[in-house]
């Protein structure tokens, strides 16, 4: 089972992110990209633990990484530059 120390991990290999604390979430941890948040702890609910693999965790957090980062930043790192 992934943890929230795994999507820091993989989070943080991302371009240009910040971690901070939401404070409308009740100070859980969140992950942003240009302003913008991608990822933030929530309680997990049984089906998250069993689908939530690496490979699959990482593709949900660049895919949200993706829609969330400026655009120039986005195209950037899909053509390989930041990788």
């Amino acid at each position: 089972m992934q943890t929230f120390d795994d999507v820091a991990r993989l989070a943080a290999a991302l371009p240009e992110v910040t971690e901070g604390e939401d404070k409308h979430r009740h100070g859980h941890r969140t992950w942003e990209v240009g302003g913008k948040a991608f990822a933030w702890e929530r309680p997990l609910s049984k089906a998250d633990i069993k689908r939530v693999d690496a490979q699959t965790l990482k593709d949900a957090l660049t895919d949200g990484w993706l829609a969330c980062a400026p655009r120039a930043l986005a195209d950037r790192y899909a053509a390989g530059g930041n990788r």
